[in-house]
């Protein structure tokens, strides 16, 4: 059956030839101009830009690229372009010398670099090298080849044309190259995805370019994409492949092909195979282009077996082998391999692309019988326990006796098991039964009082039975130390016994009451004689209580009595008053030189003033308070006098004082005890002065008058003022400022200057200051100046009308503001598409220009006409092979060869005839080829074209 992929074959011919729109992203200064045209950087200083086609591609495939590109109408410009292929992503991209290359690692760049910049190993001319990492420089190794001419006869490429790219990746020779305008330029072979990016053939490919302190419009139009992908059919399907534009396609193998030339044959290969179509563009120069058909076969006969059970711990393992085959199992699996280890239906599905295989099988699981005796076993002596293995799914029981039934009976102790028999095999359970014994006869002894007896050991000495205490201790003995009811209960895993004793412990009395002492009259002795719970108690007075407070000046006794004793003690206690209160007498003023000695009144007492003295007087002679605490053991009395010692005042007022109008002068003529009386009225000892004038100040107290005088003088301070709003002048304007005041000031400009007058008549930042000692005012204005526009398209020129053609027009200068074409459009650069006459306005604030360019129709594509036959035969009528041209031929070769290759005829003229002879002799009747390489004008451009044919020669 013959299936033609008409569907897939479309599908190809999108993903290995790229004409499309919006497939590159574009990154800082770098935007879509339409029509397959990006712009990578205006005309503008320090501008980075970059487009990145948006899907990687595979450099194990082949890789064409055509394109044109613009460097820029500025031969002083910078800094040129990059083609790269890198490793990193679609964002990446600089600015500057590097072209938007620099830094980009691991990447392979082919630089078109219109900038010579120093310490990189730049030539004098606009150049281009094989360049790598991300690395500008010519001095290292990442400097693959190069650097050459663009074109080996133009050395300034920012010429404001357009130059033809094309880049050719050939992976199975490691072969790359780079030819402009039809030259080719740059030859490199190595391994580019081993070498450079460390065995990963996956990239992403585009253009950078950057300008730095000098700049260039840096653009590019791409016209045609081609990267090979290889490609699946199944047997019998036919493919249709396609392949970039060209003059001439050769395919290899022929086999399986309906046209080996042509540039879109349908493929229908019986087995995989590899073509190669050997491709002579318009340039004349020939690539190649590789498409990789595997053809599938049908899926290989396959069974999982039928249907079974398993018992536990078993599987049914699966490998299946089939070369370019999916596999997918049910529970979405895609190895070759699977294992069955429970229970479900398993299905498997074989595709190979060209048809679809399943099987299915259904595994059971085997029910193993399970036997679970239990824990070990503890019952208590007498009694009978009943072990039960019973399970449906057993075939038969075996005890450790040889018993077959699904019951036991346990009365002794020992390991008890039983076994199951079934079709996986068997299974078996034990247990081990412990019986737990009576328990051994306990008692504590009598019920006991224990005078002067610290502890009484209790120690049943039983084995094998658990302790419980009273005070819930599993000790195998107990030590009580306290009177009170003591019990233990011991058991085992069946049965318990408690048995108790009631304990008294007692001591023989003693008491000591303590020394006599004495006591402050309403103090009292607290007396605590508690001894023992049994113990009482009888004081003197016949009182029973063993705490009690006891008053001064008396003598007290204490008896205490229990089964164990007696004991007598008694102590004598007197009564003590604290001193009574005293005046030192009233605060006094007193002048120095002066002294007052200070005393209490007191005797008998200790003494304590305050600084630590202890005598009973105290003399003073400076001023201060002061302080005495008279005390006793019972409690303590005190009093204090603040004693003023003040001097004659003095006062300085200091030198006169110079302020300026926003200052302030502090002033404070403090003195202890005394009054103020300044010369404008003020009793205030701390002034703030901020008037000119003479000030004069009276200070007076108790012990003497002083007086002193100083005079305040004010200045002036500069005021604010404004040079104006920043403005933009026209080139020859200017701008005139007087910032001068009245005062004593100093004037400053940004230049230097000192006068107050300024002109401003160029572009900068302006600024001026006015200042002296109390002040200083700044104000500061930018003036920018804009030149008279003008602008310059260029002189008239030929343009193409008989082939699709542009001409890029650029208006762009620094200091436009606004564009206007004839079109309507307002950009600063505009593409022609067709011939006429095109106009441009531009326009600042200073002014408007117009300029024009004519592109002039003319023919471009030269057509070869040439006769199928003629007859050398003297007869006056087509005796001579003649080639015909529609264009003007500048010079060329063209040459006729025989049936085995051999040349006949040769000629430098492009119009010489060809007699039908070779070095005189007459050549044999056939079909003879004919080879014509030529240049000629299109447009004002020189180009090289090859042609071919065939003539037949008759006689």
């Amino acid at each position: 059956m013959l299936r033609t992929l008409s569907s897939f074959a479309c599908l190809c011919l999108l993903s290995w030839t790229q004409p499309l729109l919006g497939q590159f992203t574009t990154n800082g200064s770098a935007t879509s101009l339409g029509n397959n045209c990006y712009r990578l950087t205006p005309a503008l200083t320090n501008q980075g830009g970059s487009a990145w086609f948006n899907n990687s591609i595979d450099l194990n495939q082949t890789f064409e690229f055509y394109a044109t590109i613009f460097l820029g109408c500025s031969n002083g410009g910078a800094d040129g372009m990059v083609f790269a292929f890198q490793a990193v992503n679609t964002s990446v991209g600089s600015a500057g010398g590097g072209m938007g290359y620099q830094g980009i690692n691991p990447s392979l760049g082919i630089e078109f670099d219109t900038y010579q910049n120093g310490g990189s190993g730049d030539p004098s001319y606009d150049h281009m090298a094989l360049i790598s990492d991300g690395n500008v420089s010519h001095l290292g190794a990442t400097n693959l080849q190069g650097p050459v001419g663009i074109k080996s006869n133009l050395a300034n490429m920012e010429d404001c044309n357009w130059h033809d790219l094309h880049v050719s990746w050939d992976p199975v020779a490691d072969s790359l190259k780079v030819y402009v305008d039809c030259e080719l330029r740059i030859a490199y072979q190595g391994d580019i995805v081993t070498n450079i990016f460390n065995g990963n053939p996956i990239v992403f490919w585009g253009f950078t370019a950057g300008t730095g302190a000098l700049s260039n419009l840096q653009q590019f139009c791409y016209s045609y994409i081609s990267y090979g992908l290889d490609t699946t059919i199944c047997q019998g399907d036919t493919l249709g492949l396609t392949v970039g534009s060209g003059t001439n396609y050769s395919w290899a193998p022929s086999a399986g092909l309906n046209n080996a030339a042509s540039a879109t044959p349908l493929a229908f290969p019986d087995t995989t195979t590899l073509y190669t179509c050997t491709i002579t563009d318009q340039c004349g120069f020939t690539r190649e282009e590789y498409f990789q058909i595997t053809v599938n076969d049908t899926v290989d006969a396959f069974s999982l077996g039928a249907d079974s059970s398993l018992c536990p711990g078993q599987t049914i393992p699966y490998l299946f082998s089939q070369a370019g085959a999916d596999y997918l199992w049910q529970n979405g699996s895609t190895d070759s391999t699977f294992t069955i280890n429970t229970s479900g239906i398993y299905w498997l599905e074989i595709q190979t692309g060209c048809d679809t295989v399943r099987d299915s099988i259904d595994v059971g699981m085997y029910q193993v019988p399970t036997v679970n005796l239990g824990p070990d076993l503890t019952p208590c002596a007498g009694d009978t326990i009943t072990l039960s293995a019973t399970n449906s799914l057993a075939a038969a029981y075996t005890w450790q006796d040889g018993s077959p039934d699904s019951l036991y009976e346990v009365t002794n102790s020992g390991l008890y098991w039983v076994e199951l028999t079934h079709v996986c095999g068997p299974v078996r359970d034990s247990v081990l039964a412990t019986f737990t014994p009576q328990l051994p006869v306990l008692s504590l002894g009598n019920d006991s009082i224990l005078c002067d007896q610290l502890s009484y050991p209790l120690q049943p000495g039983l084995a094998g039975v658990n302790y419980l205490w009273s005070n819930n201790s599993t000790a195998a003995s107990l030590t009580p130390t306290q009177s009170g009811l003591y019990w233990l209960e011991i058991s085992n895993a069946c049965f318990s016994f408690r048995d108790s004793v009631d304990l008294t412990f007692e001591q023989t009395p003693a008491i000591d009451l303590g020394p006599d002492t004495t006591l402050c009259v309403g103090d009292s002795l607290l007396i605590n004689a508690t001894f023992t719970p049994t113990t009482t108690y009888l004081w003197q007075d016949g009182l029973t209580n063993p705490i009690r407070n006891l008053g001064g000046g008396n003598f007290y006794t204490l008896t205490l009595n229990n089964t164990c004793g007696t004991a007598t003690d008694g102590i004598l206690t007197q009564s003590l008053a604290p001193p009574p209160s005293f005046d030192l007498g009233p605060d006094t003023l007193i002048c120095e030189g002066e002294g007052i000695l200070l005393s209490s009144g007191l005797s008998g007492y200790a003494y304590q003033w305050q600084d630590n003295s202890t005598l009973p007087t105290y003399s003073v002679s400076q001023g201060g308070i002061y302080q005495l605490e008279v005390s006793n053991r019972c409690g303590m009395s005190n009093d204090s006098r603040l004693i003023n010692y003040i001097a004659a005042p003095e006062v300085d007022l200091g030198d006169d004082v110079f302020l300026c109008p926003s200052d302030a002068i502090q002033v404070d003529v403090t003195w202890p005890g005394s009054l103020y009386s300044w010369s404008d009225g003020s009793t205030d000892p701390i002034r703030s002065l901020n008037q000119a004038g003479v000030y004069r100040v009276v200070i007076s107290n108790s012990c003497g008058v002083a007086e002193d005088a100083f005079e305040i003088t004010l200045g002036t301070e500069p005021q604010p003022f404004s040079l104006g709003q920043d403005q933009t002048l026209c080139v020859g304007d200017e701008l005139e400022w007087n910032i001068e005041q009245n005062g004593d000031f100093q004037y400053q400009w940004q230049d230097g200057d000192r006068l107050p007058q300024k002109t401003g008549d160029e572009p900068g930042l302006y600024w001026a200051r006015i200042s002296n000692i109390c002040g200083e005012e700044r104000d500061s204005i930018r003036l920018d100046f804009v030149e008279a526009v003008s602008v310059y398209l260029g002189a008239d020129t030929l343009m193409c009308a008989d082939r699709t053609d542009r001409k890029f027009l650029s208006a762009y200068g620094p200091e436009v503001a606004a564009y206007q074409w004839q079109d309507g459009s307002t950009g600063p650069t505009l593409i022609a598409e067709q011939p006429g006459l095109y106009t441009v306005e531009v326009s600042n604030a200073c002014g408007t220009a117009l300029d024009s360019i004519e592109l002039i129709p003319t023919l471009c594509v030269c057509a070869i006409h040439a006769p199928t036959a003629f007859s050398p035969n003297a007869d006056g009528f087509n005796d001579g092979f003649v080639l015909g041209y529609e264009c003007q031929i500048e010079s060329g070769t063209w040459k006729v060869f025989n049936r085995w290759g051999q040349m006949v005829f040769q000629s430098n003229d492009p119009t010489a005839s060809w007699d039908g002879t070779q070095n005189g002799r007459i050549c044999p009747e056939g079909v003879y080829v004919w080879v014509m390489e030529f240049q000629y004008m299109e447009g004002d451009r020189p180009q090289v074209w090859q042609e071919h044919g065939t003539i037949t020669l008759i006689r």
